[in-house]
């Protein structure tokens, strides 16, 4: 349970902040630590400890939990299809000294650390840097994370072509039909229309079956509003196939409930992402809160397939550059998709730059610190994942050991800034979100970013 208290001192500043229980006995109340890397405790007595054994408190009081060295289990979930070892791993302390590294194929590993150290995961996809930063805490025995690495394979060697033949039908108010195939690709054709149309498609060696997806939009890049789909046709080179289409509208509904203030605007979205297709079907709509105060209904993405699909709702951004949303990925079950704004605690000034909370509302499984810098050639990204219910000042960047990843860049100081507190379904907390590497099926969150801002 977390206890909290205000925070007076923090570089001058008073802002209310969220602090662990736990600290030691007597009477007087620690204060945020500003060096040494370790947090804050309510209560404790006695002498102050240093940076390395537990932080600097208040007068009278005990620094934080931190200082005691033991391991952590740290692990990787690579994507299928990439090498463990474009992802370099580093314990850092607080003020960037590396103390371990290794690369991912090194892992599992029973990894050296201390409290308020970070456990990063830093690597490279296309021109991007990418890093994650855990940090651990007195409750974290285990840390895995599944990098976000993407990328198209370079084209394949490909069987003899094959000819297929389909016929689209019209929808009223369409100008937009596309057509796609997962498991062999298309040879140059002119746009489709209304009507029969014939294609030439290669697959790869060793296909034997393609997809083929028909999406169709009132206008290019608009939101879908009739689809169809065939799976499994028999590749067969030299041949011709005649497929059949048929048109649906039909939707995966989940029932959605929206709490809010009277005249609170929301908008509902849902999205289809068939990444095989190179095609994304989403749509969405607004709505205002009535007298009532809260809004029910059904919606969800196209039916298409079993891709990975979403439905999300959330608040317009604020005065203060925040947005509330509510998330359920399917496969979706009965439990409503519930967004109650303003349930979660806002963000506190540290006056550091780090990320806590006020001392009201509800605190998620964790918070998250990003630095997004993507107007460089060099473009990258930093997210530092905190322990609600632990604080510490913004640690340093820890610097990758030389020739580990030598095009890896840090964010520089233009970088956006986003703070995060999210609850995660199905997750107890800090430590269980980051031993379980949760997929994040349904959840909530307050976001502050700039880019929301009126």
């Amino acid at each position: 349970m977390v206890r909290y208290v205000a925070a007076l001192a923090l570089c001058g500043c008073t802002s209310d902040i969220v602090v662990p229980p736990g600290g030691g006995g007597g009477e007087g109340q620690g204060a945020v630590a500003s060096t040494g890397g370790a947090p804050v405790a309510n209560g404790g007595g006695g002498q102050g400890g240093d940076g390395a054994n537990g932080g600097i408190g208040a007068d009278g009081g005990s620094g934080g939990e931190g200082g005691s060295q033991r391991t952590v289990l740290v692990d990787v979930d690579m994507p299928a299809g990439f090498d463990a070892d474009e992802v370099v791993i580093l314990v850092s302390a607080p003020d960037g000294t590396v103390t371990s590294s290794w690369k991912g194929g090194e892992l599992p590993v029973d990894a050296p650390a201390n409290n308020g150290d970070l456990v990063s995961y830093l690597y490279r996809s296309g021109t991007w840097s990418y890093a994650q930063s855990f940090r651990v805490t007195p409750s974290v025995s285990e840390v895995e994370t599944t990098p976000w690495l993407r990328r198209f394979g370079p084209a394949c060697e490909t069987q003899p072509p094959m000819t297929i033949s389909f016929t689209i039908p019209e929808v009223d108010g369409a100008l937009d039909y596309r057509v796609a195939t997962a498991g062999a690709t298309f040879l140059p054709m002119s746009a489709p229309s209304p009507g029969t149309q014939q294609a030439t498609i290669r697959a790869c060696v060793g296909e034997s079956t393609f997809d083929l997806l028909l999406v169709v939009r009132e206008y290019a890049n608009t939101e879908v509003i009739a689809f169809a789909r065939v799976d499994d046709i028999p590749y067969a080179p030299g041949t011709t196939a005649e497929i059949p289409l048929e048109l649906s509208t039909a939707r995966e509904l989940v029932d959605v409930v929206v709490d809010a203030e009277p005249g609170t605007d929301f908008k509902a979205s849902a999205i289809w992402n068939g990444d095989a297709f190179r095609v994304v079907a989403d749509s969405s709509f607004t709505q205002t809160i009535g007298t009532v105060g809260f809004a029910g209904f059904s919606y969800g993405p196209f039916a298409i397939g079993p891709e990975p699909r979403r439905v999300h709702v959330m608040t317009p951004p604020s005065f203060n550059c925040e947005i509330e949303h509510a998330w359920k990925s399917a496969p979706f079950d009965d439990t409503p998709l519930h967004l109650m704004v303003g349930s979660l605690a806002e963000f506190a000034d540290t006056g550091n730059g780090s990320i806590a909370l006020a001392p009201d509302g509800e605190v998620g499984d964790v918070l998250i610190r990003s630095e997004d810098e993507y107007t460089t050639d060099t473009p990258a990204y930093w997210a530092l994942y905190e322990d609600p219910e632990t604080y510490y000042p913004l640690p340093a960047q820890p610097q990758v050991p030389a020739g580990m990843l030598p095009e890896f860049e840090w964010p520089n100081s233009s970088a956006e800034i986003r703070l995060v507190n999210r609850d995660v379904a199905d997750v107890a907390g800090y430590a269980d979100y980051v031993r379980v590497n949760s997929e994040e099926a349904a959840g909530r969150a307050r976001e502050r970013v700039p880019q929301y801002c009126w």
